[in-house]
């Protein structure tokens, strides 16, 4: 059996470990089933933003007439709408495979790793171990097991972003952050698009006057119908349509369209790696459980990202990364601790949400005292410019002063919620962030103006 001393499984936001261990003179062994440098920038961020991008400008094209701009959209080269994307990134997963498989002292392994024992692991028949062992297995789309599923040709969010041609009509099941991104991506290009979701409102976690408006506005776009609190009692249909059986209100109707989107969240990828087969501590939904400095229960294996009990976001998972990267080699009274304080989020539809900190439901469910401030895109120069009266800034502050969370929901808001996000993690008061000299007449005047009202 070969040993090496320092073992990684999944090669994503771990991705920045093995060099500074080959630099130690270790070996090192990293383990990877499917994509080379993780889902981020194989089926995840970069890829779904860069067709984002393509609906904004469609977007802006759809509603030009808005500002005297009489423009409309003639034909979607969907080859070349998909085909930036490969051309930019096709190299680049080249490059990744490449460093791994060429780097002296690295030893990869394509495949799926399988724990026979806390310190061993199986790929493709092989039995390998290590003296340090980082779990990094990422996540995939979850497909719930709703009957008819498995005889339906659907999509996830991994198929979606590469399709060959341009659906004319698509059925999303899910009006989470997934079904609200890629249903922006396909409805602004054209498709015609219905998303079904079991809630009441679309994007849930969400604070609730975001999800309100979010839900309000993505129901009024073109070409979108949007059924809410819909369980889906079935799926149907063969290579060219599916048909949809759903129950509103105790009543029944079928929904159909050319493509059916499942984009019902992620699961971790735990389930491949029988975690049952070790003494590692998971969670109820099979994170694996890690403390403050990223280790399990089992001394000298760490986890990191999806496949750990933390928040589920790239950004998390490559500060992660970093803790754990020093903390390999790091005395134990110099360990680094993850702190999970102020870490943003952002949806990339339209509008867009970016959001940080505690909802104001969280808050008066937890008794926590707050003020909060609501300040609109229309009382900025900036939101003139935009002629937006709707979209928003909401800023929750605390007793002490200082922010417990904010949420934004318009143009430019998963720029615009760092503004809070750093003074939120730095700790700084509402009183100290009022003293900045923000630029006029710019958006982030916004954030300027709900610090003076707060």
């Amino acid at each position: 059996m070969k040993n090496y001393d320092l073992l990684i499984i999944g090669s994503g936001s771990a991705g920045i470990i093995p060099d500074a261990a080959i630099n130690r003179g270790e070996t090192v062994a990293v383990v990877e089933p499917k994509h080379w440098g993780g889902t981020c920038v194989n089926v995840g961020c970069i890829p779904t933003k860069m067709l984002i991008a393509a609906a904004e400008a469609a977007d802006a094209v759809n509603h030009g007439d808005f500002y005297g701009l009489k423009a409309h959209i003639d034909h979607v080269d969907w080859d070349r709408v998909v085909g930036r994307v490969k051309d930019k990134l096709s190299p680049m997963w080249g490059g990744i495979s490449d460093w791994y498989h060429d780097y002296d002292g690295l030893t990869p392994y394509d495949g799926y790793a399988r724990f026979v024992s806390d310190r061993v692991v199986e790929v493709n028949g092989e039995q390998i171990t290590g003296d340090k062992i980082i779990i990094n297995a990422g996540a995939r789309p979850f497909v719930p097991p709703i009957p008819g599923i498995d005889s339906v040709p659907f999509l996830t969010s991994d198929e979606a972003l590469y399709m060959e041609t341009q659906p004319k009509s698509m059925v999303v099941i899910g009006g989470g952050y997934i079904g609200a991104e890629l249903g922006h991506y396909f409805s602004a290009l054209g498709t015609e698009l219905t998303v079904i979701d079991m809630a009441p409102e679309m994007l849930m976690i969400e604070d609730h006057e975001v999800r309100a408006r979010f839900t309000e506005s993505f129901k009024s776009r073109a070409n979108t119908r949007v059924i809410l609190g819909a369980s889906v009692k079935s799926v149907g249909g063969d290579d060219n349509s599916v048909s949809v059986t759903i129950e509103v209100d105790g009543k029944e109707q079928v929904v159909s369209a050319e493509k059916l989107l499942v984009a019902t969240g992620r699961r971790p990828n735990t389930d491949t790696l029988n975690m049952m087969g070790t003494s590692i501590n998971c969670d109820t939904i099979q994170r694996i459980t890690v403390n403050e400095y990223m280790e399990t229960n089992v001394e000298n294996v760490w986890a990191l990202g999806d496949v750990a009990d933390t928040p589920p976001l790239k950004h998390v998972a490559n500060m992660e990364a970093r803790i754990v990267r020093h903390n390999l080699w790091a005395p134990k009274n110099e360990r680094m601790q993850a702190d999970y304080h102020g870490v943003p989020h952002a949806v990339f539809s339209s509008p867009q949400v970016g959001s940080v900190g505690e909802t104001e439901d969280t808050l008066k469910d937890h008794g926590i005292p707050y003020t909060a401030v609501n300040r609109s895109y229309g009382s900025t120069a900036w939101g003139w410019a935009l002629g937006d009266d709707d979209s928003f800034a909401k800023l929750l502050v605390g007793e002490d002063r200082k922010i417990l969370g904010a949420h934004i929901i318009g143009p430019s808001a998963s720029i615009l919620i760092q503004e809070f996000a750093t003074p939120m993690r730095l700790g700084l008061t509402v009183d100290e962030m009022k003293e900045a000299i923000y630029t006029h007449p710019a958006a982030s005047e916004l954030v300027e103006n709900a610090f003076l009202d707060a």
